[in-house]
């Protein structure tokens, strides 16, 4: 290592790399912030694609065959969310509810096995619309979609490929055989996992898929059904 602090043959930090004061010119020659330029900006921000609007409670309803109705003599103004089973009151699977506030209060089919009780799921909502998503979003009417299918007679029958470990769990429920992951599910079935709410961490929806803990698997129907597919 020479005087200077560098070893032989190493050109960091010497007067080779970093000029004399001769050469770094002066004040004059150095140009002011606004001729050195700006560096190119980064880029922080990941580009990700906005938000999708959610559907309006008019799609959600007409998708899952649902529908409102008033009872014209309930002094409450009760608004009923109806599954359409072929009768002309249809099957209520909740209800919203004005309070004396001016809020609404949201009641829905949320135990399974109580055939007609809805349980209160929400209260203080603002609008009769944010009520009726709310019951929505907790009824459970699997069980009455199952009936209706079977009431069809469709012979449809789907495939879908889950974890093994959800299996053991889905082949307990009516309508679903298989083994090792590869599943197969009636057509009733399908409709009573539509009937669970999107919540719950098992359920189908309208697009064909099955949903286990927030992962979509896609269903997919079998030739041999009704129509012939």
């Amino acid at each position: 290592m020479d005087s200077r602090g560098a070893a032989p043959g190493d050109i960091r930090n010497t007067t080779e790399t970093r000029g004399t004061p001769e050469t770094w010119g002066t004040p004059e020659t150095w140009g002011t912030p606004e001729t050195w330029g700006t560096p190119e900006p980064r880029n922080t921000t990941r580009s990700v694609d906005p938000p999708s609007d959610p559907p309006s409670l008019t799609t959600l309803l007409a998708e899952r065959g649902l529908f409102l109705t008033k009872d014209e003599g309930d002094a409450t103004a009760a608004v009923y969310l109806c599954v359409r089973d072929g009768l002309p009151g249809g099957y209520p699977i909740g209800y919203a509810l004005p309070s004396r506030t001016g809020t609404w209060f949201a009641y829905a089919r949320s135990r399974p096995g109580r055939i007609f009780a809805c349980d209160q799921v929400d209260a203080g909502l603002w609008s009769l619309e944010s009520a009726l998503r709310s019951a929505l979003a907790h009824a459970r009417y699997g069980d009455v979609l199952y009936a209706l299918e079977r009431a069809t007679g469709n012979p449809a029958t789907y495939r879908v490929k889950v974890p093994r470990s959800w299996t053991a769990h889905l082949t307990a429920l009516p309508g679903i055989t298989g083994r090792g992951g590869s599943l197969r599910l009636t057509a009733a079935a399908v409709a009573f996992l539509r009937g669970e709410p999107e919540r719950a961490d098992c359920h189908a929806d309208m697009a064909g898929r099955l949903w286990l803990a927030g992962q979509p698997y896609a269903l997919r129907r079998e030739t041999r059904g009704r129509d012939g597919e």
